[in-house]
């Protein structure tokens, strides 16, 4: 199993697939434990730069 991603629709997060991934989407990850990831810098929410593509037999995307 792996982290859900939600986007931001107005004001409600939306789950997706990581493959439904767009240039511009703001998102956040929530973990196994239903809890959202932060990254080392503190960040929460990020977005993305790129659409989601693959690389190496996984989805990647670019963020700002």
């Amino acid at each position: 199993m792996e982290n859900k991603i939600q986007i931001l629709i107005g004001d409600e997060w939306i789950d997706i697939k990581k493959q439904d991934l767009k240039s511009g989407n703001h998102f956040r990850l929530i973990d196994l434990n239903g809890e959202q990831v932060i990254n080392k810098k503190g960040q929460k929410q990020w977005i993305a730069k790129s659409d989601a593509h693959e690389k190496f037999g996984d989805w990647v995307i670019d963020i700002w």
